[in-house]
């Protein structure tokens, strides 16, 4: 039979061992597996001291499936690992350490890189954009304010500054709103949409009063509201990194009324 003390190793399974206290003031013999007192009055034995681990002659030395940063895997009588040695002490804690079995020993554990802040995800939805949408966008007609029947009246659309400052997944980002195309509801039944956000005369090089785009023509007197959708696409800029936002985003700007005005040439006489 072989003694060997067993280290308070909380992260090790224990041993299928039989536990007996060595008698300090009991002479007496091992019997069958068990510390037997001899020649002694039992009743006045001190049994207190250090407990021991029974361990046979044949048993094989345990696999605690562990690793060491030496290459080598088991336990040995001679340590915990390449670069650390054992001190016969009962609990051998690494006092740099808050590991019990020093920073040399993995036990069963799966390892893996750690880090205090979460890596940010490589696909946003528009759904994640809770907090960032684009800024207001308003609708120009010329001539400004009125329309002119059975002759074009030109619309366009001036949107805000493409970019927003936010927050995204704890990250400060930011997000850019670019337009993709624009559904026109011109008031008086007429739809259309448009794959530009249109401009004005002057800025297409074009005379007043012609067919742009965007430009619709009213012939029934009344007054018309336009309303216009514009659908956007979005990019997250993060990090250095321009992240696509999977779906897209409408934004609707309105017009004031719109009075209609027919063009009369009238000839008078001289006076």
């Amino acid at each position: 039979m072989r003694l060997l003390a067993l280290a308070a190793l909380t992260l090790l399974p224990a041993l299928p061992l039989n536990s007996f206290p060595i008698a300090q003031d009991c002479p007496g013999q091992m019997v069958g597996g068990k510390f037997v007192c001899t020649g002694a009055d039992l009743d006045s034995v001190n049994i207190s001291g250090n407990w021991q681990e029974e361990v046979p002659a044949d048993s094989p030395e345990p696999d605690y499936g562990g690793s060491f940063d030496g290459g080598d895997s088991g336990y040995e009588d001679s340590g915990y690992g390449d670069s650390s040695t054992s001190t016969g002490a009962a609990d051998s804690t690494d006092a740099s350490s808050s590991n019990p079995l020093g920073s040399n020993l993995s036990v069963g554990l799966a390892t893996g890189t750690a880090s205090g802040t979460p890596s940010f995800p490589t696909t946003v939805t528009v759904t994640d954009l809770t907090r960032a949408q684009p800024n207001s966008a308003r609708i120009h007609m010329e001539p400004d304010g009125w329309a002119l029947l059975n002759s074009p009246t030109n619309f366009w659309i001036e949107t805000g500054a493409p970019r927003v400052q936010t927050t995204l997944f704890n990250t400060p980002v930011t997000v850019e709103f670019v337009p993709t195309r624009v559904q026109w509801d011109y008031g008086d039944g007429t739809t259309t949409t448009t794959e530009t956000l249109g401009a004005s005369w002057s800025d297409l090089n074009q005379q007043p009063h012609t067919v742009t785009q965007t430009s619709h023509t009213y012939t029934t007197g009344g007054t018309y509201t336009v309303h216009a959708t514009i659908h956007y696409r979005a990019v997250v800029h993060v990090n250095g990194t321009s992240i696509n936002v999977s779906g897209t985003i409408q934004q609707t700007a309105t017009t004031a009324p719109i009075a209609t005005y027919r063009f009369s040439t009238v000839l008078t006489p001289n006076p």
